[in-house]
């Protein structure tokens, strides 16, 4: 009895070694955008990152009393020192990465006078009525970056507040001003790209940034959605980890969904479109 139970002895300890030499599976790194300084009230931001198996990233903060995360939100909720955590589990064919963070400072607006403009400004903007902006670090230096919204103009921001012009950066689909932008990781390759509601077709056009500041359309942009699009979010809306858009269609009283699939493209959600109230904006 004695000698059956060293052998079992024996053959477990030789398959608890064997199993701990297996490999954990191929590694991976996580490439994280860096994150501005910024000021204590102002909108959520978009963070990036991506992993060099291509897998989903995931977002924590590890400052909660400062910030805290939603997908790649990020919520600044007091002045202090916020810590972003960029992580990835692996998988059966990936170990898991060495998760990596991002720090920066969140300010208060100190008090002054009244406000002057910034060097250079005003900026004069090619064509008519530009109404909006939307901001996004747009070429990866950390200072944040302007699109304008009438010929979709990229500014780059020097970190003083002056901007300058990326030439060639018209991006208008259809040569149509865009009735809203969004700022996402579309491609999951950590920089940032843009969502641009076309105001003149039932289209939605996908253009991925090369980190300098320009940008070429997706493969299969525009995309088809259910009337003319009002406006554009983004978001995680199935739980992938891959960012979706949402458009809400004025013409037609609907909101189209369209999930990710990680690359830049993007397919209508199968539940969709979705009725709602009149003329929704």
């Amino acid at each position: 009895m004695r000698t059956i139970i060293a052998r079992v002895q024996v053959v477990a300890a030789l398959a608890l070694s064997g199993a701990v030499g297996l490999s954990a599976g191929t590694s991976q790194t996580i490439a994280f955008a860096p994150i501005a300084n910024t000021l204590f009230g102002l909108a959520p931001f978009q963070v990036t990152a991506r992993a060099s198996s291509g897998l989903p990233v995931s977002f924590s903060s590890t400052t909660t009393a400062t910030c805290r995360t939603a997908s790649g939100l990020v919520i600044v909720l007091a002045p202090g020192t916020c810590s972003i955590q960029a992580t990835q589990n692996g998988s059966a064919t990936f170990s898991a990465a060495a998760p990596v963070t991002r720090t920066f400072t969140v300010s208060k607006v100190r008090p002054g006078g009244p406000p002057t403009p910034g060097p250079g400004s005003p900026y004069a903007t090619p064509g008519y009525g530009p109404d909006y902006l939307v901001a996004g670090d747009f070429n990866g230096d950390g200072i944040p970056d302007l699109l304008v919204s009438i010929n979709g103009m990229v500014l780059l921001g020097n970190g003083s507040g002056g901007f300058t012009t990326v030439p060639g950066s018209q991006l208008t689909p259809n040569d149509a001003p865009p009735s809203s932008v969004v700022v996402g990781d579309f491609n999951g390759d950590g920089i940032q790209d843009l969502a641009i509601a076309d105001n003149l077709t039932n289209g939605l056009t996908v253009l991925l940034g090369d980190g300098t500041g320009k940008f070429a359309s997706a493969p299969g942009s525009p995309f088809t959605v259910d009337g003319v699009a009002e406006s554009v979010v983004a978001g995680d809306f199935n739980g992938d980890g891959i960012e979706d858009l949402a458009t809400v269609n004025n013409s037609t009283n609907h909101v189209t969904v369209l999930f990710g699939n990680g690359s830049g493209g993007f397919s209508k959600s199968p539940g969709g479109p979705y009725a709602v109230g009149r003329s929704p904006r």
